[in-house]
Parts: C-alpha cells; sequence; structure tokens
C-alpha cells in the first residue's frame, strides 16, 4: 500500500509539471490520480484503525505478532500431532493389556487398581505441578480425569464389578444357607 501511494504521489508530481503545457485530458488524468491517492490514504488508514496502529511502526510490531503467532501455531500443531501418536500408542497398549488380564479375577484386578491408583493420580499431579508450576490447574485436572474416565469407560466398568461382586455376595449366602442346615442336623444327631 505504501508503495502504491509513493507510486501515485509521483505520477501525480509528474503529470503537475507536465500539465503547464498539456491538454485538458492530462488534467483529467490527474485528478483520477487525486481521487485514488486519496482513497488510498483513507484505506490505509481504516486498515491503521483496525489493527490499532499510529503508524507504520507499530504495523511492523504487529506483522512481527502475526509472524510469532503462526510459529508458534505450527509448534502446537506438531505437538497435537505428537500427543494424538502417543495417545494412541498409549490406547493400544491399554488393549494389549486389557487382553492378558482377561484371565484374572476382575474384582481383584479392580481392587488392586483402585489401591495403587491414588498415589499414581498424585504422583502425576506431583509431576504437573513441579513441571508447570504457575500454570497448574486444578479444574484442568480434573476435566483429564473425567476425559481419561470417559476413554477407559471406567463407569461401565465399576457397574459390572458392582454387579459381579453382588453376585458372589448372593452365591456366598446361598452356600452357606445350604451348608447351614446339614450341620443342624449333625449337631441334633448327636
Amino acid at each position: 500500500m505504501k508503495q502504491e501511494i509513493r507510486e501515485k504521489s509521483s505520477e501525480q508530481k509528474s503529470l503537475r509539471s507536465e500539465k503547464k503545457g498539456t491538454s485538458i485530458f492530462n488534467v483529467k488524468k490527474q485528478m483520477e490520480l487525486t481521487e485514488d491517492l486519496e482513497e488510498l490514504c483513507s484505506e490505509r488508514t481504516m486498515l491503521l484503525n483496525q489493527l490499532d496502529c499510529a503508524d507504520n511502526k507499530e504495523v511492523k510490531k504487529v506483522k512481527t505478532s502475526v509472524s510469532t503467532m503462526k510459529d508458534t501455531l505450527k509448534n502446537l500443531d506438531a505437538k497435537e500431532v505428537q500427543f494424538s501418536a502417543e495417545l494412541d500408542a498409549a490406547q493400544k497398549e491399554f488393549a494389549s493389556l486389557q487382553e492378558q488380564v482377561a484371565d484374572f479375577d476382575p474384582i481383584d484386578l479392580y481392587n488392586a487398581r483402585q489401591a495403587i491408583r491414588s498415589e499414581m493420580e498424585q504422583d502425576a499431579v506431583h509431576k504437573l505441578q513441579e513441571r508447570y508450576t504457575d500454570e497448574y490447574s486444578y479444574i484442568t485436572m480434573v476435566d483429564g480425569r473425567r476425559e481419561v474416565s470417559l476413554m477407559l469407560d471406567e463407569y461401565a466398568e465399576e457397574q459390572r464389578i458392582q454387579q459381579l461382586k453382588q453376585e458372589q455376595q448372593r452365591k456366598f449366602q446361598q452356600e452357606r444357607r445350604q451348608n447351614h442346615p446339614l450341620k443342624k442336623q449333625k449337631d441334633r444327631e448327636r
């Protein structure tokens, strides 16, 4: 835009010098150039206002800021790709581990996981607090826990474990009832 203003200004000056010995058509051309120049200046002023800039020096600052933001965005995109790959790998590893533990008693496995979970979560919180110090957010941590819980479908698993525990409790009570009358009969026979 600066270049256009300079070109129009220089063209206007050259036409003024030619004006003295030229026809009315060149005067008309000079008027058109003057209008174009005024439009460009007005457009430049509007752009400066939109960028909250008073002059060209501040425009350079905005350009630098935009360049920095673009670089940051590229870095964030790269990190997103990296973390997505790590998440996919972790999910595959988790699925593999789930296949391996299929032979274990689900209640015992659930209880063991619950026993070490709080310690592991506290360890993760401490690591995040050390890494992010003032930027650490408890709310973000809670959101992360919720997302992990949803990804692992922990609610459904907990419901299934509760159901298994109830079934075990019923079987235990039935066996106890069945064994209990036999014990009373043996005591009576003595």
